[in-house]
């Protein structure tokens, strides 16, 4: 369960970082899924969290599972910022 909520507080904090340093009022750039992704990448291998140990499945190349969850939390990040919105009433 603690993974969970690590998982989850990353993907949070990288929303919230991009959010803050590159978007701009008003405006949503498509890169910044792309900025996401890879902050999410630099700080799964730096934390090394691996979600496909978590269900189960392990890779000899430690690296590639360390990509595949920065991924999910690059891409979670953007489902933090959309249930935000949603909260707030701007979609």
């Amino acid at each position: 369960m603690e993974n969970i909520v690590g998982i989850l507080f990353l993907a949070t904090f990288v929303e919230g970082l991009v959010t803050y340093l590159f978007a701009k009022e008003g405006k949503t750039q498509p890169v910044l899924k792309y900025v996401a992704l890879a902050i999410g990448v630099v700080l799964a291998i730096a934390y090394q969290i691996d979600l496909l140990a978590m269900v189960g499945l392990f890779s000899n190349i430690p690296l590639v599972s360390y990509i595949i969850s920065g991924i999910v939390i690059g891409r979670g990040s953007n489902y933090v910022n959309d249930a935000v919105s949603m909260l707030r009433g701007n979609k």
